[in-house]
């Protein structure tokens, strides 16, 4: 087999021929006509065949009508599709290899070499990604320069030069081992045959070779090779007479082809086809350090400055909006940037917002597909342990699938939706976080528990009969998803196909080639792939990938398994599968679009360069972006890479002038308008200065003859410039403010509605409609027959009620909640709930003791503390339902310590709470069973008040005593008692007289602070009828504000330190204060 590096070897390639080579090049300045010589002379009578060679996948596009339609016997390809012809008709070709081939072929060759012990300075790191992404990279460079191995390793100028050298050796032999070719070998091979004594093309009439800056080694030679064989050549280059700046990669490109192709002539092409005089300006002057008086920019450029990207991006497409109204057909718009990665995503966005038919050529990130990610989060569940978050998303996205998908039949979990809400509910509640093993344990203990009792205020998070049902499941998900232990990539590929019920099999080599821009067949519109923004799932898959991502997603695992096989690999872990095809994944892009008719372009300056479009907008401006920050070459450092040339290793560096050249051939794309774009601000409001590049342009025209667009920060484009309904809502809110609704206009009266109420909000009227008092007299006859007389009050109701209507609405009626992710430990359980847990254990022991809770007792009281604690503490992980974590040993100290600490100070604090004795702990009333609710008259009629009264102690004449145990450092102030915003105690006092022990009066109550041992101010007989009668008011007013719908953000002091509605709320406080100095005092309403 002929190898690369039998051409790496050879001197540069010339070999008489029977025909003197007829060899012209073209040369011409940007966009003056060249591509239309050479279709011309294309066009002239010919005996053979003619080939066009371009570039780039967009050249050949724009030019494949033309060939199509115009030119007889003419193929129009790119170079690696002419390799590909070349090899087919000398019966030659071999399979090429793919990245994910090369990659992996590498990585194999890496490890051996250094377990043999031949790579002995790059061994410890043999290992990393990394490393085999930069070694491709450097030999894709030595190949394109024909650099051989022995060459690398004879330089000395690195510390890795043997070993590169090495790699670089083994990887050629690798490829020939398994019988397949890279590009450059591939090019190599083809080189070869045209020199043989029977080469192909021997009909080769035309070779025209269009739109190339500049030719590596291996191109050079091959293009030596296709000259001789063609009875006639033409090269078009970009130049003129004069060695300018802007012309540096062409001056360096033609020096390249006067070596290689000495015999050919060298013809300057008069202008077919002249820009605008502005741009025919801007490209004679560009750059060029001879003196060019400055011109009239004359309508043709125009300057927008914005303050962050995405008002560039706005802007930019809003002027290609413009130019569409206008009458420009969208082919003749291209919107061009130095770099995809920071303006791809915004422009597909806006592009769809402003529905503009916008086709971005460099596709999209396969890895940032919503159902590829799924995907990813869904494989990666066994080998993470099913991590609770991970499980319950992978579940809502197989979404409305049953869960026979799994082979699981749950009549009462008919989709997996459901299964996510319930699974989500049941371990938020029990703590779960990772490890299936606690996740099984957990539904076992909700699926075992009886139905909860009757006084239980909290209830299950899931039914036992849901979590029975959610177990069930779950073994069928888990044995659905486990792969095996260890398989070949192929078999892994194989199980994740079944996985996605994809039972065929493509990826043919076709599939490669056409993913490498080298597909020889004229484009025909059938043949692009699906629009990335098609949504419409493919019908055969589990996931809803658009046919796009499913097309790139089966060529992805086809080559995986494919390279496994061809490697012959052994069986491996499934860790190391799903890291290799995360891998895969992370390097493969979809949807890539080529501009056609009826589409705008976008597209990078590399690709853009060319292709000609009357009027171009060129976005990312600002200083570091354009030229752009070149990122350092694998290996070794420009500075070495010309040690290497000077030692006969002319290695390839990108230097940073070219971003000079590059520049110069995005402006010279327009013809007729060009509008240059940047952004002031970075991403943290620090000024950018223009591109220097920029500002060499503007300096060649005259001051004041470029219209300049400043979009100002925060600001909104006018009605006129909207470009969507977006914009056009806030422009309207912006131009109309206060005007009344345009009756011919739907959306200025719907604009001029809602200003209507943002200022009914910030004003000092009434509370209205939107901003908590309900006027459906549908649901205001709910809510009345909701919390009518036959609805049972909670204190908490009560209190979120008094202190904020809205705080009421939103947890009790709408039901929202903060959701946070389960904790670890005791923090899930919850300390206040252990707390109370452990007094209510003491509090029984302290009872069947019958003696006061006196100083006098403490050692008894602490003892039974200490015993309750000891017990709560031994199950509390069972209990409710927590993996102990590293510092449970030290949370049980620190609990049994608090409580020690709150225990000693009450009962030495001879406060007159000495001569009670404690009888009765966690007393309920009006829950479910036992005792009947309270019931107490109101201005709005009797109500039904519930609750559960923490410990009821006893003094020797029958007098009760109440503590609730809080279990802060500051117990709550009794002021809030008295004036009705916290009803708690009061409740208690009455339940206790009336209900729990009826005759047997309440001498005092208060609150127990657990972190302090502090004691409240007691509710007594002196001041319970006003508490009372704060208690009625209260109580009063919540019926009738909760029956009426009157739930406005109308706190009744300060808010408390912590809302969980604070971001929802629309406080204001002085529209609160305005209209209660109203009510009492009789003051005008300021509307």
């Amino acid at each position: 087999m002929t190898t690369l590096n039998t051409q790496l070897t050879k001197k540069a390639y010339h070999k008489p021929m029977p025909h003197a080579p007829d060899i012209t090049i073209l040369l011409a300045p940007a966009a003056a006509g060249k591509t239309i010589a050479a279709l011309a002379g294309m066009a002239e009578p010919r005996r053979g065949r003619a080939i066009l060679l371009v570039p780039s996948g967009l050249h050949r596009d724009k030019l494949a009508p033309q060939v199509r339609d115009r030119i007889s016997r003419a193929s129009l390809c790119q170079p690696s599709r002419l390799v590909s012809i070349i090899l087919k008709e000398a019966a030659a070709e071999l399979p090429q290899a793919t990245p994910t081939l090369r990659a992996r072929l590498l990585r194999a060759e890496l490890r051996r070499l250094a377990d043999e012990g031949a790579i002995p300075q790059l061994a410890p790191v043999a290992h990393k990604a990394g490393l085999v992404a930069d070694t491709l990279a450097l030999i894709d460079d030595l190949q394109a320069a024909q650099i051989a191995p022995e060459s690398l390793g004879a330089a000395s100028v690195g510390s890795y030069d043997t070993d590169l050298a090495a790699i670089y050796a083994a990887y050629q032999a690798a490829l020939i081992r398994i019988g397949v070719e890279d590009e450059a070998g591939r090019m190599a091979r083809a080189i070869d045959i045209l020199q043989s004594a029977s080469p192909p093309l021997a009909d080769l009439a035309l070779l025209i070779v269009d739109g190339f800056d500049q030719f590596t080694p291996l191109q050079m030679n091959l293009l030596r090779a296709l000259c001789d064989r063609a009875e006639r050549s033409l090269i078009t280059l970009t130049g003129g007479p004069d060695a300018r700046p802007a012309h540096r990669r062409f001056i360096a490109t033609l020096a390249a082809l006067r070596a290689a192709l000495p015999e050919a002539q060298l013809k300057q092409l008069p202008r077919a086809t002249s820009p605008l005089p502005p741009l025919a300006h801007a490209e004679a002057s560009l750059f060029d350090l001879a003196d060019h008086p400055p011109a009239d920019a004359g309508g043709a450029i125009q300057l927008i400055s914005a303050p962050d990207r995405e008002r560039e991006v706005r802007a930019a497409l809003r002027h290609v909006r413009r130019l569409l109204r206008e009458g420009t057909a969208p082919e003749d718009i291209a919107v061009i940037f130095r770099s995809a990665a920071p303006y791809a995503p915004l422009l597909r966005e806006v592009a769809a917002e402003y529905s503009l038919p916008l086709a971005i050529v460099a596709g999209l990130p396969l890895a940032e597909a919503p159902p590829i990610v799924s995907l990813l989060s869904l494989l990666s569940l066994p080998s993470s342990g099913y991590p609770r978050r991970a499980l319950v998303e992978c579940w809502r996205d197989l979404g409305t699938h049953s869960p026979s998908l799994v082979g699981a039949d749950l009549p009462n979990i008919p989709s997996f939706t459901i299964a996510a809400s319930l699974l989500d509910r049941a371990t938020r509640a029990g703590g779960y976080a990772g490890r299936l093993d606690r996740l099984r344990a957990l539904l076992q203990r909700l699926a075992d528990n009886p139905p909860p009792p009757d006084d239980d205020l909290d209830g299950p998070a899931i039914t036992p009969a849901e979590a029975t049902a959610l177990l069930a499941l779950l073994a069928a998900f888990v044995t659905w998803l486990t792969p095996p232990a260890t398989a070949t990539p192929a078999g892994y590929v194989e199980w994740t196909r079944q996985l996605l019920s994809w039972s065929d099999n493509p990826g043919s080599a076709d599939d490669h080639s056409a993913e490498a821009g080298g597909d020889s067949r004229l484009p025909t519109p059938d043949s692009r792939l699906p629009t990335p923004d098609s949504r419409l799932p493919t019908p055969d898959s589990r996931l809803p990938f658009t046919p796009a991502q499913a097309e790139r997603l089966r060529r992805v695992l086809s080559d995986l398994a494919e390279s496994s096989r061809m490697l012959q690999e052994p069986p491996q872990s499934y860790s190391a599968f799903l890291s290799d095809l995360q891998a895969t994944i992370s390097a493969a892009s979809y949807g890539q679009q080529s501009p056609e008719q009826g589409y705008v372009a976008a597209l990078d300056a590399l690709a853009a360069r060319s292709a000609c479009f009357p009027h171009v907008v060129l976005i990312g401006l600002a200083e570091g972006e354009f030229p752009a920050r070149l990122p350092a070459p694998a290996f070794y450092t420009r500075r070495e890479r010309e040690t290497l040339a000077a030692r006969g290793v002319p290695l390839p560096a990108n230097a940073p002038a070219d971003e000079r050249t590059l520049f110069y051939e995005a402006v010279t794309r327009a013809q007729q308008s060009l509008a240059l774009c940047y952004t002031r601000l970075d991403e943290g409001g620090n000024p950018l200065e223009p591109s220097p590049y920029l500002r060499d342009l503007l300096g060649r025209f005259i001051k004041g003859s470029i219209p300049k667009h400043r979009i100002q920060a925060g600001s909104a484009p006018d009605l006129a410039e909207a470009a969507s309904p977006q914009e056009r809502l806030i422009a309207l809110m912006v131009a109309k403010p206060g005007q009344p609704p345009d009756p011919d206009d739907p959306l200025h009266a719907h604009v001029a509605r809602a200003c209507q109420i943002e200022r009914e909000r910030e004003g000092f009227g009434e509370y209205g409609p939107h901003e908590g008092i309900l006027d459906s007299p549908q649901v205001i006859a709910q809510l009345s027959q909701r919390f009518g007389p036959a609805h049972q009050w909670s204190v908490t109701q009560i209190n979120d009620y008094t202190i904020c209507p809205f705080r009421f609405a939103a947890s009790h009626i709408l039901g929202l909640r903060q959701p946070g992710e389960p904790e670890e430990g005791m923090a899930q359980a919850g300390r206040g709930r252990l707390l109370h847990a452990i007094l209510s254990s003491a509090g029984r022991r302290w009872a069947a003791r019958d003696m006061p809770a006196a100083e006098a007792h403490e050692d008894a009281y602490l003892a039974d503390l200490a015993a309750a604690a000891a017990e709560v503490l031994s199950t509390a992980p069972q209990t409710y339902g927590f993996e102990p974590g590293p510092l449970w040993e030290w949370e049980q100290a620190d609990l049994r310590g608090t409580l020690a600490r709150a225990l000693r100070r009450s009962l030495r604090a001879s406060d007159g709470w000495e001569q009670y004795t404690p009888t009765d702990t966690e007393t309920s009333f009006g829950i479910g069973r036992g005792h009947q609710p309270l019931q107490i008259d109101t201005s709005a009629g009797p109500a039904l008040i519930i609750g559960r009264i923490d410990r009821i102690d006893r003094a020797a004449d029958g007098s009760l005593a109440l503590i609730d145990y809080k279990s802060g450092s500051t117990p709550p102030n009794l002021g809030d008692t008295l004036n009705g915003r916290d009803v708690q105690l009061t409740v208690y006092t009455l339940a206790a007289e009336q209900i729990l022990a009826p005759g047997q009066p309440v001498a005092q109550a208060g609150y127990l602070a657990l972190g302090s041992g502090r004691r409240s101010k007691a509710l007594t007989s002196a001041n319970r009828t006003d508490a009372e009668q704060s208690l009625r008011t209260s109580l009063g007013k919540a019926i009738t504000g909760a029956r009426t719908g009157r739930f406005p953000v109308s706190p009744s002091g300060e808010c408390p330190s912590f809302c969980a509605y604070a971001n929802i709320c629309r406080l204001n406080l002085a529209k609160r204060d305005a209209l209660k100095k109203v009510r009492e005092e009789g003051a005008q309403i300021i509307p």
